[in-house]
């Protein structure tokens, strides 16, 4: 047997984030690999049917496609993606099997969650400039922008003055 290398880590993919779909039939998970090439990492989302023992590969592009999260009804799925350069929240729905970017925020997202109703979500961004924020969801009335609750769980508060947010 040879010695591992520096060379057999670009070979090396590792597993995250497994989430059962609502039927616990089938679960999505992410692949992280090192692409050589770039110089940098990626993460494509793939499902696996536990009944039929098939992979497949769902979201496959150079970038980092992260924390899938199922609607309640399992038709679709919520994932995080940098590929604009910073993470936004995008939508899979499995019936027209497309991709939607549902945020164009410049600070990014750094952490997604659906609402009971499977059709709206929440998510947290670091925020540096509040009118910024105002700004880039103006168009969006449904929209709503927590910004101050006194509650310290982290001993920061859920928005705090650093700019970090964080949800229970």
């Amino acid at each position: 047997m040879s010695k591992v290398t520096i060379n057999d880590l670009f070979d090396l993919k590792t597993i995250a984030t497994p989430v059962y779909h609502p039927d616990g039939n089938q679960f999505l998970y992410v692949v992280n690999q090192i692409n050589q090439t770039e110089n940098n990492y990626y993460s494509n989302i793939y499902l696996y049917n536990c009944e039929k023992g098939e992979t497949k590969e769902i979201i496959a592009n150079q970038s980092l496609n992260t924390h899938p999260l199922w609607n309640r009804a399992g038709t679709a799925f919520l994932f995080l993606s940098n590929k604009t350069g910073k993470n936004q929240v995008y939508l899979y729905t499995f019936l027209t099997k497309t991709v939607k970017q549902l945020t164009e925020v410049s600070e990014g997202v750094q952490q997604v969650l659906w609402h009971t109703d499977d059709q709206h979500f929440f998510f947290g961004t670091k925020r540096t400039n509040n009118s910024v924020l105002k700004h880039e969801v103006k168009e969006h009335p449904n929209v709503f922008i927590t910004e101050s609750i006194n509650y310290l769980e982290n001993g920061k508060g859920l928005v705090s003055s650093d700019g970090q947010m964080s949800f229970a």
